[in-house]
Parts: structure tokens; sequence; C-alpha cells
């Protein structure tokens, strides 16, 4: 059976997953088991239309329109529950002079009955606005596909504390499924109204909580907003999986694109004609609907399942090969990222994942050229944890960064719980964040800590203390009596007396004295004793290049860290990778691994053996590692023209970077974060992008 796209579309529309069947007379052919009045639920319109049915007593069995005579009734309402956080600020003085102090979603959390009061009460202007307003709220509201309009009959906003901390939620009632892409709209919708719509009208609502304190609550903020589905929000293995959506930019002409789970990318509607902005849009988008680079890297490459890349068709059913395997999940960067950070120095900036692969950070070093005694500056983004928005980003070096987030890596979920309660014991005021080394110290005592799972109210904590033992006045009373306890004054008492603190999964308490590691550290970056580490499918690791007097098989391999990380992520055959790990450690040991990395840089190199052929290049290049910038440029072609005085003198009146752009064009070089890259023979460097053979190539 054969139908037309606009029809089967149509159906699909009319008739979305999860509609009620009523068969009213099965068509001749029709199986057995379909009898007249039984009932079903929709799963599945097939492209050829046939409705797949999963009939109320357990078998699924198809109905065609024309043949079988049956009616359908719309699906029932679901909730579908967005989730964002929120966060709460009031004024301070300090010195004369009025503060805003901004409390997090954790500390905010304490305010949540007033907030919840005021936020229902800045949303009654819709009852009074019409009947629609009324039924559907915001979605009244709505600008988007008919689809969406369909599916989605209403949403408010609510407020609800989960985990201990406060949440602005999106309730919305959806008829059916929505699609991601559907979902995308809806959130972009919900996103509009929280930050500039609804959010912004009530964020400069007062609310007055004990104390005559007046805080203002925000539905959205600047940095690090989000918003989730429940069963993405919550699910403390969401980082591991794919998401059924994400943004990138296409390779070929940098558009903006999306891609759902199991399907190739689609060019956006929003996308800009410039690349960068789509890459920005690209970036803003996955950030907030909670979707880490990794995810997207995956879904890039065409993941279906986890966050692996897919395995050579035909490969998988080799036996790994012998040398040298071993599986390294002790080490921090190999695990999930914790953040984002961008640094700067006067020589250069770089943006990097934390923890970083050794490799990562000692590339990130060398460009940025730090002089002796000098420290980056650098910038925190994309921090899933609170506790990492109140890092002192004026404290510290990358070494540091990177030692923290290996640690935090690594800790478990309960240890993970005990670091946030350690960490709010000691918080400073939020005019005086967290050093490094303090941090450091208290990731490495989780284990001097108590955590009492499930009480997070002190309520809970007073009722656990007197059933345990915990205070004596209460031992003996009779359960009358003890039912009779203020349990929140109790718990209060204790915790304040043993400077405990909750979390948003327990209570935790100091039991001994905690560590002072970070002095013992020797945070001093090392280059590992391979030069590229490789993973194979069953998740085992194997150093390379591997030694003379061991074979490699040709299996199926991914690097994660080399001394070119450019080449991180790139897959390819094992011996293919060691061939490519041997040629690496012979430029390295000739000193030519920065212009080598610089001349993948120029080549976009995405390809293992397009960088085997790179490698076999190097000597047709030439590497200035102070030019960086046009600038640069521009100003060495001065100095080969005028005296350094003369020069600095005539560059006050030269507009420098495009001056400089000129320059390199005119002598057909290529700017790269590790220098200018010309060619030997004076020729211009051209766009080498997937111009090379491996004609010819012998692998040994």
């Amino acid at each position: 059976m054969s139908i037309s796209k606009e029809w089967l579309d149509f159906l699909r529309e009319q008739y979305p997953v999860g509609s009620r069947i009523k068969l009213r007379k099965p068509g001749e052919g029709a199986p057995d088991a379909l009898k007249p009045g039984a009932k079903g639920t929709l799963e599945h319109i097939g492209e050829d239309g046939v409705f797949r049915v999963t009939w109320d007593k357990g078998e699924t069995l198809p109905l065609i329109i024309g043949q079988d005579s049956f009616s359908v009734s719309p699906p029932p309402l679901q909730t579908l529950k967005l989730y964002m956080p929120m966060t709460a600020t009031y004024y301070d003085e300090e010195n004369g002079l009025e503060q805003d102090v901004t409390m997090d979603s954790r500390e905010a959390a304490q305010y949540a009955p007033q907030i919840i009061s005021a936020l229902q009460g800045e949303l009654r202007w819709l009852e009074n606005e019409g009947p629609e307003e009324a039924g559907r709220g915001l979605m009244a509201y709505f600008d988007g596909p008919d689809s969406v309009e369909q599916k989605v009959q209403s949403y408010f906003f609510n407020a609800e504390v989960r985990e201990g901390q406060l949440w602005g939620v999106a309730e919305c009632k959806v008829r059916g499924e929505l699609t991601p892409l559907e979902l995308q709209h809806l959130t972009d919708d919900i996103g509009g109204q929280a930050s500039d719509g609804v959010g912004e009208s009530f964020e400069q609502r007062e609310i007055r909580v004990d104390g005559g304190l007046e805080i203002y609550a925000h539905l959205w903020q600047s940095e690090g907003w989000s918003i989730m589905p429940e069963r993405d929000r919550f699910d403390p293995h969401f980082s591991e999986r794919l998401p059924d959506m994400c943004f990138t930019v296409l390779p070929g002409d940098g558009a903006l694109a999306y891609i759902v789970k199991g399907a190739g990318p689609q060019r956006s509607e929003d996308s800009s004609e410039k690349p960068e902005v789509n890459r920005h849009l690209a970036n803003c988008y996955n950030k907030e609907r909670g979707v880490s680079e990794a995810q997207v890297r995956a879904m890039e490459g065409g993941c279906t399942a986890g966050t692996r890349p897919p395995p050579t068709p035909g490969r998988m059913d080799r036996p790994p090969p012998s040398p040298r395997w071993r599986t390294l999940r002790e080490e921090g960067w190999t695990l999930r990222k914790v953040f984002e950070v961008e640094a700067v120095s006067e020589n250069g900036g770089v943006q990097l994942n934390f923890p970083a692969e050794p490799y990562v950070l000692l590339d990130a070093l060398e460009k940025l050229q730090l002089e002796p005694g000098e420290a980056p500056r650098w910038e925190l983004f994309g921090a899933d944890d609170d506790i990492f928005q109140h890092l002192d980003q004026d404290d510290g070096s990358l070494a540091e960064l990177n030692a923290l987030t290996q640690r935090f890596a690594a800790l478990e979920k309960s240890e993970v719980t005990i670091f946030e309660g350690l960490v709010a014991m000691e918080r400073r005021p939020l005019r005086q964040p967290f050093p490094l080394s303090r941090l450091i110290d208290l990731a490495y005592s989780t284990d001097c800590c108590h955590l009492v799972e499930g009480v997070v109210t002190d309520a809970q904590l007073g009722r656990f203390c007197a059933e345990n033992g915990f205070i004596p006045e209460t031992e003996g009373l009779s359960d009358k009596a003890f039912e009779l306890l203020d349990f929140a004054k109790l718990g209060r008492e204790f915790r304040e007396a043993e400077g405990g603190m909750f979390t948003r999964v327990g209570y935790v308490q100091r039991k001994e004295e905690l560590k002072q590691v970070y002095k013992t550290l020797d945070l001093t970056p090392k280059k590992p004793d391979y030069a590229m580490l490789a993973e194979l499918p069953d998740g085992s690791r194997v150093e390379l290049p591997a030694p003379q007097d061991r074979s490699v098989e040709d299996v199926p391999a991914q690097c994660v860290d080399c001394t070119a990380p450019s080449l991180n992520g790139l897959t390819g055959n094992l011996s293919t990778l060691d061939y490519l790990a041997r040629r690496m450690a012979e430029i390295e040991a000739d000193g030519e691994m920065t212009k080598y990395k610089a001349l993948l840089a120029t080549a976009r190199c995405d390809d293992m053996i397009q960088a085997l052929s790179l490698a076999d290049q190097l000597d047709q290049y030439t590497l200035s590692p102070k030019l960086l910038e046009p600038e640069d440029a521009a100003m060495e072609c001065l100095k080969t023209m005028l005296s350094d005085d003369d020069a600095e003198l005539v560059a006050q009146y030269l507009d420098l970077r495009r001056y400089g752009e000129a320059v390199v064009e005119q002598d057909g070089g290529k700017l790269t974060p590790y220098g200018l890259v010309e060619c030997s023979d004076g020729q211009p460097v051209q766009d080498m992008e997937h111009e090379y053979s491996s004609d010819g190539m012998e692998m040994v």
C-alpha cells in the first residue's frame, strides 16, 4: 500500500500516538483476535498508512483505513513538567552602599512558600483576560508551529523544591507525544516568557519573607540557565546517554543545524549567514537544554544509544589485541566533564573542558605562552553543579582547576553530596569566592563526614536524632508523648550545635578533622609515557606506540589523548593509530611537534590518514611561533623596513589588524594558535582540507 507524504502527515497530525481506538467492524482477512467493540491504543502510523495498535487484551495488531471500520478518540491529556533553576536576590548595605546579593537555588529554597504564593499571584491576571487565557494560560500567546498549538493545550508557571533546590516549573497539559523538534519550539517559547515576559514582570515583585527581608525571585538567569523535562533533569545518568535532540553546525557552510536522535542533521530555520554566529547559537541552545559537548560529539558521530561513536561495521566480532591493555576509569579526566573554562594571557587564549586530558592541558599552556610567574585569567562556563559558581576566578592555575575537577569527577554520588555539604558549611559571603586550594582539600575530605540520606529538613533531622538516641532527653518517652515533640526545634538545635548542613539529598555532618591535601599534591603538568592513548569499543585502552616486539591487530579504535590534541576523538584502525603514534613520537623527539600541530590546524585535519600524510610533509613548511595575530605580522613587516622605534611610531597611525591580514595573505601564509605557517618554497599555503592521498603509503 502506497500513500502520499501529505496524506501520511495529515493522518499522523490528526491521530497522534496515544489516541484511543474502538473497532466497529474488522475487514475481510483481519486476524480472528480482532472483534467488534475491541479497544486499544495507537502506537504508530506506519509509512504505509497502517495503524499499529496495542489492544487492551495485549495483542499488537494493525488496522487498515478503507478495510477496517473503527473510531479514533483523542489521547488523554498528559502533564509535562519542564524544570528551570530559580534564584533570588536581595539588597544589602555595606559601607553605606546598597548592593544586590544573589541566592542560588538551594539558598532560595528556604523561601519557597512565599515565592510560590507570589508567582501564583503574578499569574492571576490570566483569569481576567478571557476564557482562552484562563483555560490555556500562557499557551494562549504561543507563536509557533500549528502542530505544537494542537498538542499543547495549556501551560502555567509554578515552582517546586526538589532535591533541596528551588525550581521553576512550566506545567504543560499535552495531548499525544511531542516530537523533539516540537519540544524545542515549546521550550523556546517558555524560555522567552521566563526571561522577557511573565518572568520579567515577576522578578520586579517584592516578596516579603521572615524578618522583614524583601527578596526578588527569578525564573531566568543570564548565566547557567537551562530548561529540561522532568525525566532528564532528575536523571543522574542523563549525561551518559544521548539526548533526544541537539544543535550543531554543518561542516560545509557552517550553517546551524539540529540532529534528532537516530536521524541525520537538518538545517535550522534560525541559521545565520555567519558560521561563528551559528556556532554560538548551537552552544547556547545546547547549554539551555542541558546537553553536554560530549553528547553533541556523539550525536554528530551518528550514535544511536550511548555517547561512544559507532564502531567500524564488521569489526566488532574480532578479539581484542594483546599489547598493554588497561582500563583507566580511575583517572578523573576519563569520566564526565565538569565545566568549560576560557583562559587568556597576554599572548593568547584557549577554551577547554575540565577535567582535561594530559596533552590537552599541556597544549593549552603552550598556546597561552605564559611568562614566568604569570597566571592566566579564566572564566568558567556550563557548570552543572552550583558549588562551582562560587570559585574565585582570580585565584589558582589551570593545573589546580584540573586537580579539583579530576577529583570531583571520580566521586561517587554520595560523596558529591558530602562535598556539597562541606562547601555549604564553609561558604563565604558571595563577594568572597572560594580559593581553589580549599575546594581541593574539601574534595578529598568526603570520608571525614557522615551523610544521612533523605533527611533534608530540621523536622526530619529532629525525628531521626530522637529515634536513634542522639538526644538523650527524649529517651524513655511514651509513643504518645514522643509524637508531641517539636522535632523541627530539636533538629535545628542539633544541627546548629554540630555545625551540620542540609543538601538536596540529605544531612551532612563532620565526624573528624578535614584533610589538608593541597600542599602535598604535585600539580606540575607532566607529559604522559605514551604519544597516543587509544580506546576500543569495549572501553579498554592501550598506550601507543606499542612496543616493537608486540603485534597490533587491525581493530577499530578511537584516539582519546595524544601529543596533537586536535586529533582527539578521531577514529581509525588500531594499526593506523599505532603507526601515527610512532611518527608523532619521532616528531616530538625532533622538536617539531609545535609545527606539526600548526600544520594540522591549517589543514583542519579530521582524518587519521590525512594526519599521517601531513606528518611526512613537515620539511615543506616553516613556523614563526611569535606571530599569532595579524597585528604581530604587521609589526614584523614594519620592522623589516624601519627601525624598531620608527615602526612603533608608524603603527600608531595604521589599522594594524587589516594591514597584518593583508601581509599574511600576500605572503601566502596561514595564522594558527601556534604561530604563522608558511611554505618553505615561498608558495602560498593552500587550503589543505581533504587534499591528500594515501596512495603508496606503507604501514609497518
